[in-house]
């Protein structure tokens, strides 16, 4: 049986995710109180399945008693989400993290949020965290109140980051399509801040085609807004980017590695040069996760 995950009370796996949130409230042990990281994200995504009371629309054979020992099990997972959660400090966090199943990343800090924990973690932890392998920005950033709280080291990571101008460009100019969730960017991230990380973006090495083309038609705003000369440079950079693609003397070069390896640390690793995008996945995880909703996540975060 694989790990609950809450996508939303539309998600076609419901019935088969309740049916395990069953199992795991019949084998609940009153007297354990050692838990991973793990364990507790997965007792926060059966809160959520319970809390938004979903069970109630599905062909379940759940009795009001079934039920009612369900929501006061969930009750006891709070609490001990709670307990868990207060013991994360800056010495531990970054562990914690390590340890974290890849589709349970997200969550993690959208709990740190949630119970507040971010505000007892350094600018200095926080940091070492945004740059631990496998943290993207957007994890954070649909977090309102911590994006806001460390929004000076969030600012910083995206001038450090080329690619996080595509996150700037995903919102304003492409909203209609990248709309399943609200992303926040700190306060003290500028107008002035998000043209110059797009125009460090437009000189880089290998600028993506197609955001090139939407730096060319920005709608300038007050939240959003470019000057003339980016623009210009935006639109000098997509013809020689263009060129690139169609020249049939030089070529243009690019593809897809897909390996799979029993050596390696993480679930799936990933590196990019030269225009090929090199995705290697651990195999040995993949042999020993074939329950349904395992297979499902799968091609939700791995398979992408």
């Amino acid at each position: 049986m694989g790990r609950v995950k809450f996508y939303s009370i539309y998600d076609m796996n419901i019935s088969e995710n309740l049916s395990n949130i069953k199992k795991i409230v019949e084998n609940f042990n009153n007297e354990k109180t050692e838990y991973n990281i793990n364990d507790i994200i997965e007792f926060y995504n059966i809160t959520k399945y319970i809390d938004t009371k979903c069970y109630k629309n599905c062909l379940l054979d759940w009795t009001e008693r079934d039920i009612l020992k369900i929501e006061k099990t969930v009750k006891k997972y709070k609490s001990i989400i709670s307990c868990y959660l207060k013991s994360i400090s800056n010495e531990t966090i970054i562990v914690i993290y390590k340890e974290i199943d890849y589709c349970y990343k997200g969550d993690f800090f959208e709990l740190l949020e949630k119970y507040k924990i971010y505000e007892k973690i350094s600018e200095q932890a926080f940091d070492i965290l945004l740059h631990t392998k496998s943290v993207f920005l957007e994890y954070i950033l649909y977090n309102k109140k911590m994006t806001y709280y460390y929004g000076n080291i969030i600012r910083q990571r995206f001038f450090e980051d080329i690619e996080s101008a595509e996150i700037i460009l995903d919102y304003y100019e492409a909203k209609s399509i990248n709309n399943e969730k609200t992303i926040y960017f700190p306060k003290v991230l500028t107008s002035q801040d998000k043209e110059e990380i797009i125009k460090k973006y437009v000189n880089s090495e290998n600028p993506n085609l197609n955001y090139l083309i939407l730096i060319n038609n920005i709608r300038n705003r007050e939240e959003l807004s470019i000057s003339d000369k980016t623009r210009l440079e935006s639109i000098r950079k997509t013809k020689i980017e263009n060129n690139k693609l169609f020249d049939k003397n030089n070529g243009f070069e690019y593809g897809v590695e897909v390996r799979f390896s029993n050596k390696q640390h993480d679930i799936i690793e990933f590196s990019e040069k030269k225009h090929i995008l090199k995705y290697s996945y651990d195999i040995k995880w993949i042999h020993e996760n074939k329950d349904y909703n395992t297979i499902l996540n799968n091609f939700i975060y791995l398979f992408i």
